[in-house]
């Protein structure tokens, strides 16, 4: 009982603070237009002045949103806001830069989004959105980015872009890899940039190219994601039929997962599938593949078996998307 009363205690307390928060934020330190603040006023904040453990308690619980606005009033809580951060990381982040720029913030069960628009009439705030006003919209979210890192102790594991030098320069000062690249329409030369600046990790978990007509089977044989989605490929037949002959060999691509392809060849379906010991796949592996992939209409597919006795489902999907999920069972149309 004692516990359950200190613990609603503390959430009012937390509730309090909070409100107390905003209110300094947005009114108490606005109150000359100058956002001035004296060494006064920083000691008196109350935050600040709680032990640490207590601190700590009340930063866990602010949104992206909060901590930020907080690292802002003073010097002494961005450096309290940047400890908590380094040893409670609790973000991610993904960009997104193609029309509009994005930063989005994912938590535990939440998301927090900053977007940067052309428009005036579409800047606003609220508790999950924040949209401002921007002439440069990359430029504007790049800076942001810089300015918040270190606050929210996150690092970008998606992003979305279309891959000019610049922005992969940035991307490499940043740090080294990305777990999750979907890279849009570009010019080749980009492509080629990206691909030899950027370290993609062993392991990493997703890459997408939207335009892959410059990725060669040398090429793909490099990709080492876990999901590769490669559209509009120049790849033949025979080329995706030697990908999945190494994949059955155990030659490449061991920790694959998912592997996507669109093509511009018809009737292509028995040159791929020219693969040994293949059988007819099983409904329930057709079921599952119409259900991971519902946008797809896949009328038959095949199961195909690794050395090891992994299985893949591949298929022929509308519009030429030959699909392969491969999934850990030892036998065939088993999870």
């Amino acid at each position: 009982m004692i516990t359950w009363i200190e613990s609603q205690f503390l959430q009012s307390c937390v509730t309090f603070l909070f409100a107390f928060l905003n209110f300094i934020t947005f009114n108490y330190f606005k109150v000359n237009e100058s956002w001035t603040r004296t060494s006064l006023e920083v000691d008196q904040f109350p935050l600040l002045r709680l032990p640490l453990l207590a601190r700590e308690h009340v930063l866990c619980m602010m949104t992206p949103f909060e901590l930020i606005d907080l690292s802002m009033t003073s010097s002494k809580a961005k450096r309290a806001v940047i400890f908590f951060s380094r040893i409670k990381s609790r973000f991610s982040v993904s960009l997104c830069m193609i029309y509009s720029s994005f930063i989005f913030i994912k938590g535990h069960e939440n998301e927090w989004a900053y977007v940067w628009k052309r428009r005036q009439s579409l800047a606003g705030r609220s508790p999950y959105h924040i949209a401002e006003f921007s002439t440069n919209p990359r430029t504007d979210c790049l800076r942001w980015y810089d300015a918040i890192k270190e606050v929210l102790g996150c690092r970008i594991d998606d992003c979305v872009s279309r891959p000019d030098k610049s922005l992969t320069d940035w991307l490499r000062s940043n740090q080294s890899s990305i777990e999750k690249i979907t890279l849009m329409h570009g010019d080749q030369e980009d492509f080629k940039y990206f691909f030899k600046t950027i370290k993609f990790p062993k392991g990493i978990n997703h890459l997408e190219v939207q335009d892959s007509k410059f990725i060669n089977y040398e090429q793909l044989m490099r990709l080492k994601a876990r999901n590769i989605v490669l559209r509009w490929s120049y790849l033949t037949s025979q080329e995706i039929n030697r990908f999945l002959k190494s994949w059955m060999s155990m030659e490449s691509h061991l920790d694959l997962e998912c592997f996507q392809i669109n093509f511009c060849i018809n009737k292509a379906l028995n040159e791929i599938m020219d693969l040994p010991n293949k059988v007819t796949a099983d409904p329930n592996s057709m079921e599952r593949m119409r259900r991971c992939f519902p946008k797809y209409t896949m009328e038959n597919g095949f199961d195909i078996r690794r050395s090891d006795g992994k299985v893949a489902t591949v298929c022929l999907g509308r519009n030429n998307w030959i699909v392969a999920v491969l999934f850990n069972s030892s036998a065939i149309g088993t999870d």
